[in-house]
Order: C-alpha cells, then structure tokens, then sequence
C-alpha cells in the first residue's frame, strides 16, 4: 500500500473525526487520554523509521487528540450549566434570531458562558440584541421526556442551550450601558441588518404569493417556514423524498448547486463557478449566516470547486477537513445534529457515488441533462438513506422520479423569487408582475409532488433503533465503490496498453 502525503492527511483527520465520535462512548478521563497519548507520541519516534508504523502511530494519535478535545469541550459545557429548579432573577440578552410562533416567541438566550431557551409573550415583538430582565426557574433539558423515540432534550443539548424556561415573570426590556454593552450593541446592530435583510424579502412574498405558496417560496429562498405549510403539503414533501427543497441543509444546497453550476456551464466553467459561489453568498445573507446555512454554503461551495476542478481535487480531504473544522466549534453536531449528518453524506454521495451511477449501461441511454440530475439525486439518496430511516423511518420510492421532474425547475423558480423580492422592495406591482411567472413554477412544482404522494406506494416505513446494520449498509457502499474504481483502473490500463489487452 502506497502511503503518499494525501493518505496521512485522510488519516489524520479522520482519526480526529473518530475520535469525537465514540467519546462519549469511551469511559476514559482526561488523564487516561494524556498518558496515552503521550505513549503514542514515544511510540512514534522509536519506530518513526517504518513507514506503516509511522502512519498507524500518526491515526492513532489524532484519533485519542479527537477523544481528548470532546472531553475538554464536554467538561467546559458542564461547568456552565445553570441551577436549575431554584427561581432566580436573570438578566441575558436575546443572541440569535427569534422564532415567531402564533401564541408565543421562543429565544434562545446568552447566559453565562451557555444558553438558555425561553418562551416569550407573543407581543410585543423581542429581536436580536434585546437585553431581558426576567425571573424563572431554569428546566434542566434531561427530563424532558422522550416522545416517539425523539428527545428534545438531548436535540437542545446538542446545540449548546443548557436550559429552558416556560413561564418568565416580571419580565422587562433594560437598557444597560458601559463600554461592553455598546462593542455588544454594534454586533447585534451589524446582525440585526444581516437578519433584516430576509425578513423584507419574506415580507414581500407574502404580499405577492399566496398560500401556500409564499411559505413555499420563502422555504425555498430563505429556508424559513413562519407561515407553516399545511400539513397535507408537508405530507406530501416526505412522502415524494423532496422534503430537503425547503429545508436548509446542505442535502437541499449541493443538489440545487450541482444544478445551477450545470446551467450556468452552458457559458464556461470559470462562469460557472463565479455564478454559483455569488449565488451561495447571496443565499447565507439572505438566510442570516446560521451555522446549518454556513455549513450547506460551504459544502455547496465545495460542489462547484468540483465541476470547476472537473473532480480531479480530493474530495475526501475537503469533507473530512471542513467536518474537522465545523466540530471545533461544536463536536455534539456529529451525534444530535441529522443535518450535519445528511449534509456530508449526501456531498459524498455526489461526489463518490454519482460517477459510478453514470456508468451504468441502463442509465448511459437517458440523456445527458436528465442523466446528471438523475444520478446526482440517486447518489445522495443511496448516501443518505440509513440516516433517513433510522430517524425519521420513511423511504420514498417515487423519490428519483419526482426530484428528475422538480429539480430542473428549482434553480429558475428561486431566481424568479430573488427577482420577486427585489423588485417587489423597489415597487410592489412590478413584484407581482415577475412574482406571477414565479408562481407558474410553484405551482408546477406542488402538483408533481401531491400528484405523486397520492400513489400508495409512494413511500414505505422502515423505522429501525438498531445500529448495527448502517455500519454494514456503509460497509457494502465501500466495497461497491472501490470494486467499480479497480475495474475502471483496468479498463483504462487495457486502453492504453493494447498488447496487454489482446494477449489477455
């Protein structure tokens, strides 16, 4: 086996990613995870001579330096858990957008060193930045019962808020002053003006759409449901495998990028990427720059680097690499967040799976348009599918039909809604103007999918607790991936040297 420079960098960080993944699992302390980290590193000068050891010592290294880090990172989130169950007066400030519901208005709120989140009154109208003054008793999210399997305690934990607060009293917006409130007051305002910018466009679609095809559009645009879907449209997302449409992850960002970096390749490649990395920067300002947003833009940025590149770069670095850098920030992604999950997953699917899938004679008739968005959605399903059904349970069977009709749409129905906002912000009936040719498309898109999820066997339930049989599913994947490369590696050696070929 040929060890060369990119082999060490996949094993580094995959050993780190590793490593945050079975730390919770592993019953050792910091210590422990020194002192052997500190045999590895001896390890590795007295058989730094041997290329493999060297490699193996180097894996095993970064996998303990991974375990270590979630340790270190657990322990600090646990030393700024708050009292809970005692009612105390709080003063915090609200630090990220506020959720709109029809009765209330949950914020998630900063409070000494972690977060808490709070159910407000639903007016007046709390935003970003806001200073609170409240009293309350502080929920612990571990008893917050488990219901249907999901915990929502361990999914707030997962994102850092240590806490929950239902019913505030005496609660009252102060203006505090000093020299750290105005630095703090700057950043929100900057915020503020970044948020801002979404909630004019999702003002005007909902002046020139109606239901429910403002929410739709507002979900494709800015990933933001205030006004919910009716369930039996929600419905038919799952049932036809196209939830991810209005969802801002990055299994919804790399197809719709993958899409438009091919339309605008129609022009040149270098167009392509630059037309593409400037749409991703417009879709994080417009979708406030949260961490999922980030991470689906960089990931969609990472899709067009690759038809730009025509996929000779490495894949396999870039994923491992930004997944290093996203769990720095947060390792409790890997576990508690699906969309961090799917978002990698279905990259990799584009990436390593789509190829594979374009070789087959079967799909090698279709033509070349309908081939790429074809096997594009097929290789990020077959990615994502054992995470689908271990925590949602539901399997689309029309799923690759729908997307091939949908997808080629949704690149032009989000243009033709950007437009909408834009014009509609400069002068209303203009809006409406272009806002009537958006909702042609919209309309297309909801009658596939309804039209589709009436079938009964659109979907089927697989709902599994079990693990086991994912790490055989990915196992098999592998295997399938790496048989496909060496017989491709033949075929290319047999071309380019005939003799071999005819004397086989």
């Amino acid at each position: 086996m040929e060890l060369g420079k990119s082999k060490f960098t996949i094993g580094v960080l995959a050993g780190f990613l590793v490593g945050i993944f079975v730390a919770s699992w592993i019953p050792l302390d910091l210590w422990w995870i020194s002192g052997i980290f500190l045999g590895l590193v001896v390890g590795l000068i007295l058989f730094s001579t041997n290329l493999l050891y060297r490699f193996v010592f180097i894996c095993l290294l970064s996998l303990f330096l991974g375990l270590g880090y979630f340790k270190i990172y657990d322990g600090f989130q646990a030393k700024y858990a708050p009292l809970y169950d005692q009612k105390i007066k709080i003063e915090v400030v609200i630090s990220e957008p506020v959720q709109i519901k029809p009765t209330k208005t949950q914020a998630i709120l900063a409070y000494r060193g972690t977060k808490i989140l709070v159910d407000l009154p639903r007016y007046p109208e709390y935003k970003i930045g806001d200073q609170l003054s409240f009293e309350a008793e502080i929920q612990d999210p571990k008893t917050i019962p488990v219901v249907e399997n999901f915990s929502y305690g361990n999914y707030l934990l997962n994102k850092n808020i240590r806490g929950m607060v239902k019913i505030p009293e005496n609660l009252t917006i102060i203006a505090p002053s000093g020299c750290k409130w105005c630095l703090s007051q700057i950043k929100y305002r900057f915020l503020r003006s970044i948020y801002g910018v979404g909630e004019s466009f999702q003002e005007v679609l909902f002046k020139v759409l109606p239901e429910p095809y403002a929410s739709f559009q507002a979900g494709l645009l800015l990933g933001n449901r205030v006004t919910k879907l009716p369930d039996s449209l929600t419905s038919a997302f799952n049932r036809t495998g196209t939830t991810h449409i209005v969802a801002v992850s990055g299994y919804n960002v790399t197809i719709i990028i993958s899409v438009l970096a091919l339309c605008f390749a129609l022009i040149s490649r270098r167009f392509s990427f630059l037309a593409t990395l400037t749409s991703i920067i417009i879709f994080i300002i417009l979708t406030g720059g949260s961490a999922s947003v980030v991470r689906a833009g960089i990931l969609g940025g990472l899709v067009a680097w690759g038809h730009l590149e025509g996929r000779r770069i490495n894949h396999l670095i870039l994923i491992l690499f930004v997944a290093s850098v996203m769990l720095l920030f947060n390792p409790y992604q890997i576990h508690g967040d699906v969309g961090f999950q799917l978002s990698f997953l279905a990259f990799a699917g584009l990436i390593y799976i789509s190829p594979m899938l374009q070789n087959l004679k079967i799909i090698e008739k279709i033509p070349s348009v309908a081939r790429t968005v074809l096997t594009e959605t097929l290789a990020a399903q077959i990615a994502v599918l054992p995470v689908l059904i271990y925590n949602f349970g539901i399997v689309s069977l029309v799923a690759p039909i729908v997307n091939i009709l949908v997808l080629p749409v949704i690149p032009l129905s989000m243009l033709l809604g950007f437009i909408t906002g834009i014009t509609g912000l400069i002068w209303m009936w203009l809006g409406k103007i272009v806002g009537l040719i958006a909702w042609v498309l919209l309309k297309y898109t909801i009658v596939i999918v309804e039209t589709f999820s009436r079938l009964p066997w659109a979907a089927i339930t697989l709902k599994s607790s079990e693990w086991w049989w994912i790490v055989i599913y990915y196992l098999i994947i592998f295997f399938w991936l790496k048989n496909n490369k060496n017989n491709q590696d033949t075929r290319n050696n047999n071309q380019t040297n005939p003799k071999f070929s005819n004397s086989q």
